[in-house]
């Protein structure tokens, strides 16, 4: 008996400890580009999820290579900033991309400093012509902001890796 009180309790001490693993990790992580993989996705929806995984989401398009879905009641708001909408693309019936579009400089500004806040720096920064380029590069995943003056639109991408090495080779025309 109290052996068995003694293994119950040593099970429920590990359990605690296993779960505060999680935030901790997260906390250590967080403001890195070591959190970008961490998250791995966005709203709880991660990347590389099959499509069977999520059925609440509604095909919007398609094209040759992707499949883009978008939720029916899908919360357009980033902070309280509004955005345009946002699309979920499947490749072969996975995730791998989600794209966030923007019609205003404030919503895509406060979004990419959401962005620096939970990533920290970015490889990549830089402004061509009327196009801000933002780029955040982890092992697995990838965000990729834009935004154009003229047009008054911007986007974030966020993206497996893998993806993206796929989808410039066929930019690419390879």
């Amino acid at each position: 008996m109290i052996r068995r009180t003694f293994m119950l309790k040593l099970s429920l001490i590990l359990t605690l400890f296993l779960l505060s693993l999680s935030p901790q990790a997260k906390a250590q992580t967080e403001g890195s580009i070591a959190a970008l993989d961490v998250d791995f996705g966005f709203r709880n929806i991660k990347l590389n999820t099959p499509l069977e995984k999520l059925p609440y989401l509604l095909l919007s398009r398609e094209n040759k290579y992707l499949k883009f879905y978008q939720k029916k009641d899908e919360n357009l708001y980033i902070n309280n900033y509004p955005v345009d909408y946002i699309e979920y693309a499947f490749e072969q019936n996975k995730l791998c991309a989600i794209y966030i579009a923007f019609n205003n400089y404030a919503s895509y500004e406060a979004a990419a400093g959401i962005m620096y806040i939970l990533y920290g720096e970015p490889q990549e920064n830089k402004r061509q012509g009327q196009d801000i380029f933002i780029t955040w590069r982890g092992k697995k995943a990838l965000i990729a902001t834009s935004y154009n003056f003229n047009s008054k639109v911007g986007y974030i991408a966020i993206q497996t890796v893998d993806f993206m090495h796929r989808w410039r080779r066929i930019v690419d025309g390879a």
